[in-house]
């Protein structure tokens, strides 16, 4: 599979994903006057192992690094203090 990483983040607070290779569900916080956010307890919606888990690994990584956020337009940008972990666009 060859699809690209996705976050879909709902009220109040639950998110699902897709990390490139499974499906995610999640819990995040997050604060709009300081641009906090956190994730948390990821769970998989199926074990099957991926072909290639880089993919899956870094954008899990993301995830867990992720302390802020942004958002410019129809992007959101997930950050670790002031670095740019990655870039979602909005469909």
């Amino acid at each position: 599979m060859n699809e690209q990483p996705m976050l879909n983040l709902m009220q109040p607070f639950n998110g699902e994903g897709f990390t490139g290779c499974r499906s995610i569900r999640f819990s995040y916080s997050s604060a709009a006057m300081s641009q906090y956010v956190s994730f948390r307890n990821i769970k998989f919606a199926n074990y099957e192992p991926c072909r290639d888990g880089r993919t899956e690994d870094r954008f899990l990584n993301v995830l867990k690094r992720a302390n802020r956020y942004q958002v410019d337009g129809n992007r959101l940008i997930l950050l670790r203090n002031s670095q740019e972990l990655a870039v979602f666009m909005a469909n």
